[in-house]
Order: structure tokens, then C-alpha cells, then sequence
């Protein structure tokens, strides 16, 4: 395979892939239908991540009455402070199907679609662009 073709490939996947994200069905349902509560961040867990860990924060919610305890998403570092409280969105008849509603999982998830789409865009335009003006691949 030409390596324009390669890289005009890959370009394109690296693109479609946060927009594929962004039609998350469980998510989109979760925001439009889901009910909100106020979960404690009780620890973390470790967790191994395939390249290496991840800690996930274990949280402390309560719905009707009753007191779930369930892991939240993972991250590199504990983003999170033990005793801290933080909005969950959970499905209205199973509220063991939850997302993490804050600022800072918002950011995430829009920082990771726009490093996906710039990555994207810079390899569809490496070999249009860039790689006749730096001389590559020559």
C-alpha cells in the first residue's frame, strides 16, 4: 500500500472515531432520561489496564433507599478526593447503569475528540501537505 493512502486512511478512521463516540446511545439516553444523585467518592481501586493501571474511583449512592457501591471510570491518577461528592446520572430502572456527570469527565471527553480529530487532520494532511515541503517519503 502507497503510504498516502496509508496515512489518508488512518487520518480518516482517527476522525470518525470520536464522532462514532458521540452517538453513544447509552450516554445520549442516560443525559436526555436519566435521574440525578449525589455520590460519595468512598476509595480507589486499582486497576490493570492493559498498558498498565488505571484507578477507578468506588462511589456510594443511594436510589430509593437503596445504597449502591459501584466503580466509576478509570483514570491514571485519582482525580477524585476520598470523601468528596460528585453528580452521577443513572438509569431510572437500573441504577446500577450510571455515568459520572461533572465538569471534569465533560472535559475529558472533549479533549480526547478534539486530540483524536487533530491527529486525524494531521495525517490527512501530511500527505497532501507537509510531505512534498519537508521532503519525505522521496
Amino acid at each position: 500500500m502507497n503510504n498516502d493512502v496509508f496515512f489518508i486512511i488512518l487520518g480518516i478512521v482517527f476522525v470518525l472515531l470520536p464522532c462514532l463516540g458521540v452517538f453513544d446511545k447509552q450516554k445520549q439516553n442516560l443525559k436526555k432520561h436519566g435521574k440525578s444523585v449525589t455520590a460519595t467518592v468512598i476509595n480507589y481501586e486499582k486497576v490493570s489496564s492493559g498498558d498498565g493501571y488505571n484507578w477507578e474511583p468506588v462511589l456510594e449512592y443511594e436510589v430509593n433507599g437503596t445504597k449502591f457501591w459501584r466503580r466509576g471510570n478509570g483514570h491514571i491518577i485519582q482525580i477524585y478526593e476520598i470523601g468528596q461528592r460528585i453528580e452521577l446520572i443513572y438509569e431510572e430502572n437500573n441504577p446500577n447503569n450510571f455515568m459520572i456527570d461533572t465538569v471534569r469527565e465533560r472535559n475529558s471527553e472533549i479533549g480526547m475528540t478534539v486530540l483524536f480529530i487533530v491527529i486525524g487532520v494531521g495525517l490527512l494532511v501530511w500527505p497532501l501537505f507537509l510531505r512534498d515541503a519537508i521532503g519525505v517519503f522521496h
